[in-house]
């Protein structure tokens, strides 16, 4: 169980916003992601500098979509688009891949 799940369980009005807001609440929440983990829950796959890297190459194989790539490199979906929406750099990345597809399918 992710700790936003956790925090939601637990009936926090505010996600994301919890740990710095009260850390007994945010101890609780950890506590219920601790004791999960034994069933199944391990935690998420973070969005590391060579994980972009293999993203990124990824998406710029022709007919390739969003949600291939991030499975390719173990990700979710919702993380590439949230790193999208915080990473203006990592945007533009994208938005070359996505070029560099589309470009190589018209030579086909």
């Amino acid at each position: 169980m992710a700790p936003t799940r956790a925090q939601l369980i637990m009936g926090s009005g505010h996600p994301g916003s919890w740990r710095g807001d009260d850390p007994a609440f945010a101890q609780a929440c950890d506590a219920v992601s601790a004791a999960a983990a034994p069933y199944g829950y391990t935690g998420m796959t973070r969005l590391t500098t060579e994980r972009v890297a293999r993203f990124l190459q990824a998406l710029s194989q022709p007919e390739t979509t969003v949600l291939a790539a991030a499975a390719a490199v173990g990700v979710t979906q919702a993380a590439i688009y949230q790193r999208r929406r915080r990473d203006a750099e990592f945007a533009v990345a994208m938005d070359k891949a996505r070029a560099a597809a589309a470009q190589e399918t018209s030579r086909v």
